[in-house]
């Protein structure tokens, strides 16, 4: 009996310790994220490993002289906690994954891990405590007594709450799964009935058998869901990131054509003397451009946000020029809606800051917009403030104010709205919620205020002032010569008008070996060269103009790239600057600077 057990047990911790190692293998050079159970299912197999390894140990190298010697009773305590812990943790094993039970074997990730951590530690230490009988039946090293007796009880009551699940989920279950558990209850409880009537140990063939059995019974069933799932997750994000191309794509192009629709009218209606029907229907045009304009910078600003390419580009920009042409203002002038709007900029607000113009201006057309829809018959004040209490940290202050008879609390789920956007259901809470977003995106905060018949909410955002009073609209270049390049003639219109309001000479073509003739025969001071033409494109040409001897023009690349490491790329090719298309004035004064607090 001896030897049959003797190599039935090394057998078994070959062929396991094997199995094992595959498994090992499998998973690191499979190039794939380890499963849930996978490691919960490596736990049960160490743990077999270990008590094989102790039963050959204690079988063949037991102390014959002196039962009751240390390392006996040691041997002896370490194969009832590996019979208990195995059970244990098959047991848990089943739970999570047959019977779906929310149990992280991480102790305190929630109550249900929290108790069966304290079970299983209570256990583990009484059975340490209670006594032992060892005796030899033959050649065989055997015991018995309250602490074998004790991990047979504590054991059941392991795979009791198995059962007990068992019964509860019994219409819900998977009876193919559910068959390894109940096989291994049968077999144990077989085991305890050989062990108490003939003194033999079947454990270790048992354990062996129901590990192989969950294994393709559970473990490999859970592998497959797991890879489905992988592969459905790929697939959603190839699905994602298609989506924000288009998007991103469409947007653009939409937004290119639009600018050049706003500028134009806007240019008509300011420099040309017309009857007042015609600058009626240009202010309305301009006003539909605007409102256009601004869902379709909405629509990117969010699509940046989910895929987490919000680039922050700080610029210097006047914020009394901004607000005079944000899309909610031109609305006012058209419908007013019977509502008193105010603008109060702060005497304290520098002339010339630098910040995130372009989210600056999303916030507040965002927050009016909302605002202004619940306003009837009161008034709506936008405040402009400058915070320069500490001199190391000033902020841009931005405020809205409603004062109103009967007015509700309208920013008082604004905590909730910043939290994610899909949050933000109607039209109007998604407005608040993107402005919320991108002021913390920003590392400014919101703050919400209301007393009767008033409501105030305050966006605190960091912004530097830069110390130049000289006006944008002031600045002129009448010494620089630049040459635009695109493939797109109204952009090289716009273009073109920009740069005439600046003061600057500027020369325009369609395409790279146009603007490869004009660098021949002319010189000059900047090239503006949009990245996407057809035949050659913004790259090929910047390398074909570096190798025409003396060339040391700064080129400055157009694009309509604005994903977060744009700007670097394109430096790192050889640009001197970057600009996104549909740029404005202010977008050329940075690139080529001022004469004071400039870097031309």
């Amino acid at each position: 009996m001896y030897d049959i057990r003797n190599a039935y047990l090394l057998l078994i911790f070959v062929y396991t310790f094997v199995v094992y190692v595959m498994l090992i293998f499998k998973d690191h050079y499979s190039n794939k994220k380890t499963f849930r159970s996978y490691n919960i299912f490596n736990i049960c197999l160490t743990i077999f490993l270990l008590g094989t390894l102790l039963a050959l140990f204690g079988m063949n190298f037991y102390d014959k002289e002196n039962l009751y010697s240390t390392q006996n009773v040691i041997v002896a305590k370490l194969y009832c906690l590996y019979l208990f812990s195995f059970v244990t943790f098959l047991s848990s094993y089943f739970c999570i994954y047959v019977f779906k039970v929310d149990l992280h074997l991480v102790p305190g990730r929630n109550t249900k891990s929290t108790i069966f951590f304290m079970y299983y530690i209570i256990c583990f230490a009484i059975i340490l405590v209670l006594p032992i009988n060892i005796k030899v039946i033959g050649t065989d090293f055997t015991f018995s007594g309250a602490s074998p007796y004790f991990t047979v009880v504590a054991s059941f009551f392991s795979y009791l709450f198995v059962l007990y699940l068992f019964i509860k989920k019994i219409k819900e279950v998977d009876y193919y799964e559910c068959f390894p558990s109940l096989l291994f209850f049968f077999l144990i409880s077989l085991c305890v009935y050989f062990q108490y009537r003939y003194d033999f140990s079947l454990y270790e063939v048992i354990n062996a058998f129901c590990l192989v059995v969950t294994y393709f019974g559970v473990e490999k069933r859970e592998e497959k869901y797991q890879t489905e799932i992988s592969e459905a997750i790929i697939a959603l994000e190839k699905g994602a990131r298609f989506k924000s191309d288009f998007l991103s794509s469409m947007s653009h192009e939409i937004k290119t054509p639009l600018n050049s629709i706003l500028y134009t009218f806007r240019d008509l209606d300011e420099n040309y003397n017309l009857n007042y029907n015609v600058r009626r229907d240009i202010n309305d045009i301009i006003f539909a451009s605007n409102t256009l304009q601004e869902v379709v910078s909405n629509i990117l600003m969010v699509n940046r946000i989910e895929n987490d390419k919000l680039q922050v580009s700080k610029i210097n920009y006047n914020i009394k020029s901004e607000i005079k042409t944000l899309p909610f203002i031109e609305k006012l002038k058209i419908d007013p809606k019977g509502v008193s709007f105010f603008v109060d900029v702060d005497k304290n607000v520098p002339d010339l800051i630098c910040g995130e113009k372009e989210i600056i201006r999303l916030i507040i057309n965002n927050v009016l917009t909302y605002s202004v829809h619940y306003v009837n018959n009161g008034s709506l004040t936008l405040k402009i403030l400058w915070d320069n209490t500490d001199s190391n940290n000033t902020n841009l202050v931005i405020a809205v104010e409603i004062i109103e008879e009967d007015v509700k609390d309208l920013y008082n789920n604004i905590d909730n709205l910043s939290v994610s956007l899909y949050d933000c259901v109607e039209q109007y809470d998604f407005g608040l919620g993107l402005a919320s977003v991108l002021t913390k995106k920003l590392n400014g905060k919101v703050e919400c205020e209301c007393e009767e018949n008033r409501n105030d909410i305050i966006f605190t955002i960091p912004h530097k002032e830069v110390s130049n009073t000289l006006d944008f609209d002031s600045i002129k270049y009448n010494d620089l010569k630049v040459l635009v390049v695109d493939d797109v003639k109204l952009n090289l219109k716009i273009a073109s008008n920009i740069f005439k309001d600046l003061g600057v000479s500027c020369m325009t073509c369609e395409s790279g070996l146009e603007c490869i003739d004009l660098v021949l025969k002319e010189k000059f001071d900047y090239i503006f060269l949009d990245i996407m033409m057809p035949n050659m494109s913004g790259e090929e040409t910047l390398n074909k103009l570096k190798e025409i001897s003396g060339f040391n023009t700064p080129v400055v690349a157009l694009t309509a790239d604005e994903i977060v490491g744009a700007k670097d790329k394109y430096l790192a090719s050889g640009f001197s600057n970057y600009v996104v298309k549909p740029f404005t004035k202010s977008d050329i004064i940075n690139v080529l600077g001022v004469d004071t607090g400039g870097d031309k």
